[in-house]
C-alpha cells in the first residue's frame, strides 16, 4: 500500500495511511517530513509501538532528546503524560500552548502515543500558529513582528522539577512571531501557559494585548480535533501548531511522548 496523506481540516492536520512507523524507508521518511511541515500535525492509527519503537519512529522526523522535567517510562527518552488518578485534570495541557517554550530551544516537535484512553473524551485539539498570525490585521502584524516576550515554566514547572529532582531553568525571551525553519512562514509564538509578558510593553497594554494574542488560536477555523484510540500516534510541529488536551474524560488517560531536539527561535522579521 502506498502512503496516503489526507487532510483532516482546512487549516491544520492530516491522517497518514499506508505507513508502519516501525519500518520507514528513506523515501517515505522524506515524504513524512514534508507532510509534517505542510500540515503541522500528522496522525497514524493503530501503530501499537513499544517504547523503543516509539523512539525509532520519532527519529524519522529528526534527532530526539531527553525531556528532563517529566517522569520516564521504560526508555529514558520516553516520558509519561498521564491524568490517571487525578481528581482535577485541568492543568497546563488543558490550556492552548506550544511545548516547553520556557526552553532556550523548545522541542522541534513532539510524538505522542496512546497507551490508555478513557471510554469517552480526552481528545486533543491542534491549531495553526501561522493561521493565527494571518488573522491579525496588517498593522498589528507589523507591531508584533518587532516584539519579544518572556517565557518561563512558573510554579507548575518548579513542582514538576521537584518530582523528578530537577531545577526549573530561568526565564527566556523569544520573538512573538517566529519564522518556521522549513516553510519560512510566520508563526505566532505566545501562549497562556508559559508566556509571562511582552518585553518593553507597559503593563496596561500587556494586560490587553498578550491575552488577545494567546487566544487567537481558539478560533475553530484554525483547528482540528483528534479522537484517540489505544495504539494511535500523533506527531506535531511545535513551531507550526499549538495544542490543547480536553479534560472532559471520565476515565484514566495515559500517553507516552518523545520530543525532537529543539531549534533556535528565529524572529520572522530577522
Amino acid at each position: 500500500m502506498s502512503v496516503v496523506i489526507s487532510p483532516v481540516a482546512g487549516a491544520v492536520g492530516a491522517e497518514v495511511d499506508g505507513v508502519d512507523l516501525r519500518d520507514v524507508d528513506a523515501v517515505t521518511a522524506e515524504t513524512l517530513r514534508l507532510a509534517l511541515a505542510t500540515h503541522g500535525v500528522l496522525f497514524f492509527r493503530a501503530q501499537h509501538l513499544s517504547d523503543a519503537e516509539h523512539v525509532v519512529a520519532a527519529e524519522v522526523f529528526g534527532p530526539t532528546e531527553l525531556f528532563e522535567m517529566a517522569p520516564v517510562a521504560d526508555h529514558p527518552l520516553v516520558h509519561v503524560v498521564s491524568s490517571s488518578g487525578l481528581p482535577n485534570r485541568h492543568g497546563g495541557a488543558t490550556t492552548w500552548h506550544s511545548d516547553a517554550t520556557w526552553r532556550q530551544c523548545p522541542p522541534r516537535g513532539s510524538m505522542l502515543r496512546a497507551v490508555e484512553v478513557p471510554d469517552f473524551g480526552g481528545d486533543t485539539l491542534f491549531a495553526s500558529a501561522n493561521g493565527a498570525y494571518q488573522t491579525l490585521s496588517s498593522g498589528l502584524q507589523r507591531m508584533v513582528d518587532e516584539l519579544s516576550a518572556t517565557h518561563s515554566g512558573g510554579a507548575a514547572l518548579e513542582r514538576a522539577g521537584e518530582r523528578v529532582d530537577r531545577t526549573a531553568p530561568p526565564a527566556v525571551q523569544h520573538p512573538v512571531v517566529r519564522r518556521h525553519p522549513v516553510t519560512r512562514l510566520p508563526c505566532l509564538f505566545v501562549n497562556r501557559v508559559f508566556t509571562r509578558s511582552l518585553d518593553g510593553v507597559p503593563a496596561p497594554e500587556n494586560n490587553v494585548l498578550l491575552p488577545y494574542l494567546c487566544d487567537v488560536v481558539r478560533d475553530p477555523e484554525l483547528q482540528c480535533r483528534f479522537r484517540w484510540q489505544v495504539g494511535d500516534v500523533a506527531i506535531w510541529d511545535n513551531c507550526a501548531v499549538q495544542h490543547y488536551a480536553t479534560p472532559d474524560h471520565g476515565g484514566d488517560r495515559r500517553m507516552h511522548r518523545v520530543v525532537l531536539a529543539g531549534d533556535p527561535v528565529v524572529a520572522h522579521a530577522a
